[in-house]
């Protein structure tokens, strides 16, 4: 019988014999990203394996609970948890939430006067994330997430007036946005029980809430987190981070501990970092679901294949990945699609154009200013831009016509939130699946102003012919292969055309 203790709100220890640890450590076992590169993987001194159970001390994380109980099933074996498992959820009826909830939000409303009220499958996932004290509300990017997190806080500080909870955020515009929103929820009273922490700000930890960047924290020592009951966690797929998952084991005592992402990572060993410190996923809401329902906004997806020159592609031959960008991002020619593309756009369009890397994006700003109609105005947001230039450029977006910002898929993916986006263009490459879902979720968000939104995917097209007759494939292109996947996973329909430059 394998036996299990509660160490503390972060870990269980499993108390088996040799043979079993041995098992559950290659249960527990994931490749970590890129492993083959690694040169202890190359020189054959290591698996490219890492394992979520400690072997030394038994220590399991206990958002991993749910798949130790798989192991077990697969394995016929029976164990005993020597805790009441009460503990791991808490009663709350759905009808409870839904009361409270229409309560709450009686004085709730938008920035242009419209009524805020929680859509059926918020209430889900609040009910869900209250139900089971852990896990992950995995909700499309522009499904109101904020609304969830203000309805948990809310309804927890209704149930323990002196809580504590510590809600982590990656920057500092989120920190202003979420307390912005919960503002236009109606919270009046939000200065007396919430306060902020990143640079330069003075907190005052007696009140119920602490928002924060992790960057703000990550150094403080456990004491400081003891306090806190509920841990948040905004952006979850961020939570990878060496010092997020820190953050997370520090906190013994938080008992509740939530992820919001709008989508997770594909690499198993990522995954088993966030589970670890948060849990597993007890909510998933896909962007497909709500565009049917009309809740966001419809989305056209246009590829655009850049035909270059013969001479170009003939140079560009079996190039490493960075040479090829630099090949990419000199070639001056390329730059006319944009020039194109405003041409057919609708006047009072306001766009976004993405991008990898600074260079590229005050190249393309620059462009654009010398080559666009004067009644464009063009802005850029990137890691440097301050967090009241970021507010500023946001609200541009929602009043003005023919903004067109150009901004760092880094900065702009995670919590930039602005409803009257018209275009989105990808005028750098990217293949990480979160990168690529969260900002086609920029442009989601339904307006008065918008019926739809149009993405244009712009990709650097350098295949050749090769002596045997099949077709080589750049890296860039490669790139783009890997987007249509994303695409046909979320049902996003697209047509793809050529220009030549």
């Amino acid at each position: 019988m394998i036996e299990v203790n509660k160490k503390d709100e972060v870990y269980v220890i499993i108390k088996c014999d040799r043979s079993q640890l041995m098992e559950l450590k290659d249960y527990f076992s994931v490749h970590i990203p890129n492993y083959k590169f690694h040169p202890k993987y190359r020189r054959k001194l290591w698996d490219g394996k890492v394992s979520f159970i400690d072997v030394r001390t038994h220590e399991l994380p206990i958002g991993l609970l749910p798949l130790f109980d798989k192991f077990c099933k697969i394995n016929n074996y029976k164990y005993k948890l020597n805790f009441d498992i009460s503990e791991l959820c808490t009663p709350v009826t759905r009808e409870h939430i839904e009361q409270f909830t229409e309560q709450l939000l009686v004085t709730a409303y938008t920035s242009d006067n419209q009524k805020i009220d929680a859509y059926d499958y918020q209430i889900t996932a609040v009910h869900k994330a209250l139900t089971n004290k852990r896990g992950i509300i995995e909700s499309c990017t522009a499904s109101g997430k904020s609304l969830i997190i203000y309805i948990i806080i809310r309804l927890l500080m209704e149930k323990i007036p002196d809580i504590k909870i510590l809600f982590l955020v990656p920057n500092t515009s989120l920190v202003e946005q979420i307390f912005t929103d919960m503002e236009d929820y109606g919270w009046v009273e939000i200065n007396k029980h919430v306060t902020k922490l990143y640079s330069g700000k003075t907190p005052d930890f007696k009140k119920n809430v602490l928002v924060s960047t992790w960057q703000s924290l990550y150094k403080k020592q456990q004491s400081f987190f003891e306090k806190f009951d509920v841990l948040l966690c905004d952006e979850t797929q961020m939570v990878k981070s060496v010092m997020v998952n820190d953050i997370g084991k520090k906190c013994i005592n938080a008992d509740f501990r939530l992820g919001f992402t709008g989508s997770m990572p594909k690499e198993e060993c990522e995954r088993y970092n966030i589970q670890s410190v948060l849990g597993l996923t007890i909510f998933k809401l896909k962007s497909k679901e709500l565009i049917d329902r009309g809740t966001l906004s419809k989305i056209m997806i246009l590829n655009i294949l850049l035909k270059y020159k013969e001479d170009i592609i003939k140079k560009n031959k079996n190039r490493p990945y960075v040479e090829e960008l630099n090949t990419v991002y000199e070639y001056n020619d390329r730059n006319k699609i944009f020039k194109y593309l405003f041409s057919k756009f609708n006047d009072g369009d306001n766009t976004l154009i993405l991008c990898t890397q600074i260079e590229h994006l005050k190249q393309i700003k620059q462009y654009l200013e010398e080559n666009l109609d004067e009644k464009y105005m063009i802005v850029d947001i990137y890691g440097k831009t301050k967090v009241s230039e970021r507010e500023h450029i946001r609200k541009l977006l929602e009043i003005e016509k023919n903004v067109v910002l150009v901004g760092t898929y880094s900065t702009i993916g995670v919590g930039f939130n602005a409803k009257r986006i018209h275009n989105i263009i990808f005028g750098s490459s990217y293949k990480s699946y979160v990168k690529i879902i969260q900002a086609i979720g920029r442009g989601l968000r339904i307006s008065k102003y918008k019926d739809k939104l149009l993405l244009i995917d712009l990709i650097d097209d350098l295949r050749y012919t090769k002596r045997t007759g099949t077709i080589g494939k750049n890296h860039l292109y490669k790139h783009f292969e890997q987007r249509k996947e994303y695409y046909n996973e979320n049902e996003f329909k697209y047509t793809t055309t050529s220009y030549k430059i």
